[in-house]
């Protein structure tokens, strides 16, 4: 299945312009990761998942950075930046899998965040993979998909 994506992206690129070719400024990038449970330990109270630690956490953001940051005309701002930005949150807990090892699970947001205090829902989605890099690129494709399909033209 990845292999069958992968093809297909490598297909669609190789018709589509360079998206940053005709971008004349950067993208502005805000990235929030927080825990589930609001950092209290446990996720919330119908969910046997654990909150990320605060380290976890901060590498979880930074790993989430660097894959945005590999996108070219992408500049990353302050979550509460004071223009018009995309706003990516991320809200992350781990599940244990029965071996000592964890399932690392995140719901992640991607917005437009307006000046005038508006954010507008642009996708959804919630992922789990095994490892907090798999889990930042799974979450870095997500905004690179929504970029590809706003240049493409396919959300008409």
């Amino acid at each position: 299945m990845k292999r069958l994506a992968a093809i297909t992206c490598l297909v669609l690129l190789a018709f589509v312009p360079d998206p940053c070719a005709a971008q004349s400024k950067p993208i502005l990038i805000g990235v929030k990761v927080e825990a589930e449970g609001g950092g209290k330990g446990q996720g919330m109270w119908t969910q046997a998942a654990t909150d990320l630690t605060p380290g976890e956490l901060k590498t979880l953001e930074s790993l989430l950075v660097a894959e945005i940051k590999k996108q070219n005309g992408i500049k990353i701002v302050p979550i509460d930046y004071s223009e018009d930005y995309v706003g990516i949150v991320v809200v992350a807990a781990k599940l244990s899998n029965g071996n000592g090892e964890w399932y690392y699970i995140a719901s992640s947001v991607v917005t437009i965040a307006t000046k005038k205090g508006i954010d507008e829902l642009v996708t959804h989605d919630v992922v789990a993979e095994s490892n907090l890099a798999r889990l930042s690129r799974t979450i870095g494709y997500q905004f690179a998909s929504v970029r590809l399909r706003a240049v493409t033209s396919l959300w008409k």
